[in-house]
């Protein structure tokens, strides 16, 4: 998922369009996977926006478009890069809540998530990789990890 929300679509299509192609590039029978799409877009609050085109979406709705469209396409792995960038707090709010649903749901399901926001991570995250200004790694404990944690590097 990219970090924009703006996904690699090379041309605007509306979000109905995005999910009958992606559905498409899966394998997926179309009818039940336009419905898991509704879904999707309902579980964000996108309900009704389907039949738009993603100039005509803010920002952050255009990110919450992005990270259903990651959901719909994997069955066993999620790479989310900044999913919580342009969301306002209730948003954020229901993005922590869905990532921690769709955990407790599936066991074999690994979600890898890049973000700045430690508070989020600290919310979702069983383990936790921080990286320092000098690329240095650490494994932080998520029960013991705060947003201002000073980074002690692993040992090499």
């Amino acid at each position: 998922m990219p970090a924009n929300g703006r996904g690699s679509q090379s041309r605007p299509r509306r979000q109905a369009d995005s999910t009958r192609r992606i559905a498409r590039r899966h394998r997926r029978a179309t009818a039940q996977a336009v419905e898991r799409g509704r879904e999707l877009l309902k579980r964000f609050g996108l309900e009704g926006n389907e039949g738009k085109y993603p100039a005509q979406l803010s920002g952050g709705m255009r990110q919450r478009v992005a990270i259903a469209q990651q959901f719909m396409c994997s069955d066993d792995l999620l790479l989310m890069d900044e999913p919580f960038f342009g969301l306002d707090p209730l948003a954020i709010t229901r993005m922590i809540e869905f990532i921690q649903e769709v955990a407790s749901q599936d066991e074999t399901k690994t979600i890898v998530i890049v973000t700045h926001d430690i508070t989020a991570a600290i919310e979702v995250s069983d383990t936790i990789w921080m990286l320092g200004r000098d690329r240095d790694a650490a494994h932080v404990e998520p029960a013991t990890a705060t947003p201002t944690a000073t980074l002690t590097p692993t040992p090499k």
